[in-house]
């Protein structure tokens, strides 16, 4: 990315529009996959420490969530990034990794406009949450008040 950062401003486009960024999707799911081997593997207890990665990692889940192929709250992951190890940034790209395995990128607008995101797909979210919550409690509410009556 550091060689194409004029990839950034593509995507940024692209973003507006779900079918482009459906026809996009080998790119990004290239670019998910490189980042979280980048993560899994990285020798960094904080992932602040790897800033390119982490900012690529932070566009990423932004353009997705931007193009309507991410839901919300997966969407909002990347707001807990800065204060994630880089294992727990892996476990976040690896839940969006996920629900994009199950619920591929595709051109029908109709669908995309009804994507909504399951409990399962937010059990690891809340649970790097629980194990942060002296850093992550502010957000816990975005995430997870629609979602379950009992939090």
């Amino acid at each position: 990315m550091d060689e194409n950062p004029v990839l950034w401003q593509i995507l940024d486009l692209y973003a507006a529009s779900p079918l482009t960024m459906c026809r996009c999707s080998p790119i990004l799911k290239s670019l998910t996959a490189s980042l979280m081997i980048h993560f899994e593997s990285s020798r960094e207890k904080s992932a602040r420490n790897t800033p390119k990665q982490l900012d690529a990692a932070a566009h990423l889940v932004t353009y997705l969530g931007k193009s309507r192929l991410l839901p919300a709250p997966l969407r909002y992951i990347s707001e807990l990034f800065h204060t994630s190890t880089s294992y727990e940034v892996y476990l976040l790209l690896l839940s969006v990794w996920r629900y994009m395995k199950e619920f591929p990128p595709t051109e029908d607008p109709d669908e995309v406009n009804t994507r909504a995101c399951e409990l399962r797909h937010l059990e690891t979210i809340r649970a790097i949450m629980h194990n942060n919550i002296d850093k992550m409690g502010a957000f816990y509410g975005r995430f997870f008040s629609p979602f379950s009556s009992s939090d």
